[in-house]
């Protein structure tokens, strides 16, 4: 037999009760049929009925996403929840009648957290919803934790469970009515004829009568269910018997009042525990009395059993919904909280109210649209025109038209966005120019607060503080001087002029950031960032040197004096510093001290390969000669053979510092000449397992030099390289342009590195690092390169390799006493 829901069910009967429910928790919930068609809808949300079941296609999507329940259903789980296709939460409770689901129960529409507003916003423009009805709309959906949901669900369970058992039992009780009276009909028009017949219906009557029994049992067991289903309920719910006892004093009761059920159920003494005050008593039984079993929203104030005081709102349809051997029953919300809250609020808003009075600021309150409603101000003078040419306008329409545009722009940003909008304006006022700030706060009711203030003191010190500031400025930017300032965490809040012009970067690109991150090498970044991390007066040095690297890869030495401006406090608010750059003069000194010692050397060569040759000469000749006639001491005199070729090669180094040799200068291409030295010093590099790489810069001009010297320069400084990696490794050769006038070689090796100590020693005469080095070959290198006009740069890091770097012109101006 196939039947519906609404045949089994008073639907009637069953909206009043799920509409009482609603007025008592608030929340929205519905019945639907397996087809879809909504059986009844409580409290269901304005964005649902208004919106989204009111239009074709999102009407469409609700239809649908109700069908799916049916998909989503299992008979082994107690309730299910879905997000719609329209972006509502809903949770559902099938309704199961011998094995057949009839109904659904739907708890919703609600929101488990913040919905996506751009989400809806857009569903807003695909269906061609106002935007603004459809988001206040949405607003209005409650967000519900999963745990409030969840309790409300087990109601919705038992309820569910009290649906179903109520449906199968009519549905019995009608068939058994139905099988009754067809017994009767059938008992008519067989008794005059068959006796016996009529005691086998009697029988069959009997066995009908039983089943009704039956069926009263279950529904008895249905009353008992809701009624434990009622004792835990999240809301306090009592009843009296007909001798005015409480009879029912449920779980949520216990926990207001610390009551027990034991201590209130039948204690005739109950009421005066809960209201102890005799006064107060009487005067809720006489409104009790006025006001009968119908009522909502009856606010009373209880005695707990600790002491305290709490604020009860009470609802009860007992007159038009009585249970048997209940006289009155209600429900109730604790709301003493939001009492707290409201007294709080009335408070706030009282002084706030007071605030305002005492304010010297002028305060204009505004409609939507821009227009003034409400104005106040200690002084009325203070107004541009009085509150009586104003009220019921628009600033627009009493300002001048540009200042007016300005605060109708701002009126409608914070109407728009719902947030404060801030402008600036002035208005000529007693024969002269006076300055506002207007603040534009938007309120709940769609309206705008507004504070202007008067700030045309603080314009005048700050005009006058941006004149002074422009007037140092100038002047800062004038001299040569460098000028640095940093806060006190290193940030650059001050680049002048000489600044930009030195380092390549404008104001622009350092400012706000810390000194270290571009201008600093890389070495001296981790000393100067510890120093602004614990800054104080005792580590700022008033004299510094340290070396800047340039927008372009140059480095320059910079000589700093320090200063430091303190805050109020005392505590340091920025470290300026003035500079000058010293690198030419420090390079110049360097090549002073480098002359001296080769012209020292020179003399001391000369005179010491005078003297020294000519002995030499015969020794050699007498070794050579001894060799001949004593084979047995061969090994010896091979020895002594060379060690005075040894000597004879210083004393040619001696002769290389001694005088200026001749300069043999041409137009060369660099990269090809340095391949050559390259390809010389392979084989000695392969025998070492070292790989040598040449990387040159395909646009590459040729250079004007002396290609043989250079090549000497290039040969000594890859023979150091090779001899520093005794275990093998790489050596990089990098050519390429500098800048317009200069090209750099770089050359890298892997090797073991120089103490930083010994680094500022290399080149001077019989200084080495190595064993058996004398030095006059750096030395001869460092001459070569300086009658060159160049630069020779050397970096080194203990066992991670050194880096030679030499920086040749492309063109020789002075070197014409060294030019053949």
């Amino acid at each position: 037999m196939k039947y519906k829901f609404s045949d089994l069910v008073d639907i009637t009967k069953l909206q009043k009760l799920m509409k009482h429910f609603y007025h008592l928790t608030n929340i929205s919930h519905g019945l639907i049929d397996p087809e879809g068609n909504i059986l009844s809808a409580i409290g269901w949300q304005d964005i649902c009925i208004k919106f989204h079941r009111a239009h074709p296609h999102s009407g469409q999507r609700c239809k649908e996403s109700d069908l799916s329940i049916q998909e989503r259903l299992h008979l082994s789980q107690e309730y299910g929840s879905y997000i719609c296709q329209n972006g509502l939460v809903e949770s559902f409770i099938p309704i199961i009648i011998e094995g057949e689901h009839l109904a659904t129960l739907i708890l919703g529409q609600f929101f488990y957290e913040e919905p996506d507003i751009n989400y809806f916003r857009r569903q807003a423009r695909e269906f061609g919803f106002s935007e603004e009805n459809y988001l206040n709309a949405l607003s209005e959906v409650p967000i519900i934790s999963p745990k409030e949901v969840d309790a409300c669900m087990k109601y919705f369970v038992h309820l569910a469970e009290m649906l179903a058992d109520m449906g199968l039992t009519h549905l019995k009780q009608r068939q058994a009515e139905e099988s009754l009276r067809k017994t009767n009909q059938h008992l008519d028009s067989l008794v005059k004829q068959r006796t016996k017949e009529l005691a086998e219906a009697n029988q069959e009557l009997q066995k009908d009568i039983q089943k009704r029994k039956q069926t009263e049992i279950k529904l008895r067991d249905s009353e008992e269910r809701l009624r434990l289903m009622l004792q835990n309920m999240p809301v306090m719910m009592k009843a009296y018997d007909e001798q005015g006892n409480i009879a029912v004093w449920n779980r949520e009761c216990e926990l207001v009042t610390g009551y027990s059920q034991e201590e209130m159920i039948g204690n005739p003494n109950a009421l005066t525990w809960l209201y102890p005050d005799e006064t107060y008593f009487h005067h809720v039984n006489t409104e009790w009395m006025e006001q009968g079993n119908d009522f909502r929203d009856w606010e009373k104030t209880l005695t707990c059993k600790d002491g305290t005081e709490k604020t009860i709102s009470w609802f009860s349809i007992s007159g038009r919904f009585p249970v048997p051997g209940w006289g009155f029953w209600a429900i109730g919300v604790d709301i003493t909280q939001r009492k707290q809250t409201e007294r709080q609020l009335r408070k706030t808003a009282s002084e706030l109210k007071a605030i305002f009075q005492a304010l010297p600021d002028l305060y204009f309150r505004l409609d939507k649209d821009g227009t003034i409603i409400h104005s106040q101000a200690r002084d009325p003078n203070d107004f541009y025109v009085s509150p009586e040419e104003f009220i019921g306008k628009k600033f627009r329409d009493i300002l001048p038209s540009e200042t007016g545009f300005q605060l109708q722009q701002a009126s409608d940003y914070a109407i728009e966005t719902n947030s404060l909008a801030c402008v600036e304006y002035s208005l000529p006022m007693k024969q002269e120019m006076h300055y506002f700030e207007a603040r534009f706060l938007p309120l709940l009711e769609s309206q705008l607060m507004v504070i202007v203030r008067t700030i045309t003191d603080r314009k005048r010190v700050e005009q006058a503080l941006l004149e002074e500031r422009n007037f140092i400025n100038t002047i800062l930017d004038t001299v040569d001087t460098l000028v640095l300032a940093m806060d006190r965490h290193g940030r650059i809040v001050h680049f002048n002029c000489a600044c930009e012009k030195l380092s390549g970067y404008s104001f622009h690109e350092v400012q706000g950031t810390f000194v270290w991150e571009q201008l600093l090498l890389p070495e001296d970044v981790q000393t100067v960032r510890e120093l602004f991390q614990d800054l104080s007066i005792e580590k700022v040095d008033l004299h510094k040197e340290n070396m800047w690297r340039t927008k372009d890869g140059r480095h320059r030495l910079i000589s700093w004096s320090n200063s430091i401006l303190l805050d109020s406090e005392g505590q340091i608010k920025y470290v300026i510093g003035t500079g000058i750059d010293s690198t030419d003069r420090r390079r110049t000194e360097e090549l002073l001290r480098k002359s001296d010692r080769l012209a020292a050397v020179g003399q001391l060569a000369a005179g010491v390969a005078h003297e020294v040759r000519n002995p030499l000469t015969v020794l050699k000749g007498f070794t050579q000669l001894l060799k001949n006639g004593f084979t047995e001491y061969e090994n010896y005199l091979t020895l002594m053979e060379s060690e005075v070729e040894r000597i004879e090669l210083i004393i040619s180094e001696f002769l290389t510092l001694a005088k200026p040799e001749v300069m043999n200068v041409q137009k060369k291409d660099l990269g090809a000449f340095l391949q050559q030295v390259v390809d010389l010093m392979n084989t000695k590099a392969i025998l070492n397992s070292i790989q040598i790489t040449l990387k040159i810069d395909q646009e590459l001009s040729p250079i004007t030099c002396d290609e043989n010297q250079l090549k000497q320069v290039f040969i000594n400084t890859l023979q150091n390289a090779i001899e520093a990696m005794p275990h093998g490794g790489n050596i990089f050769i990098f050519v390429e342009k500098y800048d317009y006038e200069q090209v750099q070689i770089r050359i890298i090796d892997e090797g073991c590195g120089i103490p930083q100590e010994r680094i500022p020693r290399l080149g001077e005469p019989f200084y080495s690092t190595k064993e058996k080095g004398t030095g006059l070959g750096l030395m001869v290198s460092y001459k070569i390169i300086e009658r060159h006009e160049g630069s020779f740069f050397i970096h080194s890091e203990l066992n991670k390799g050194t880096t030679v770097t030499i920086l040749l012109p492309i063109e020789l101006v002075g070197a014409r006493q060294y030019i053949q």
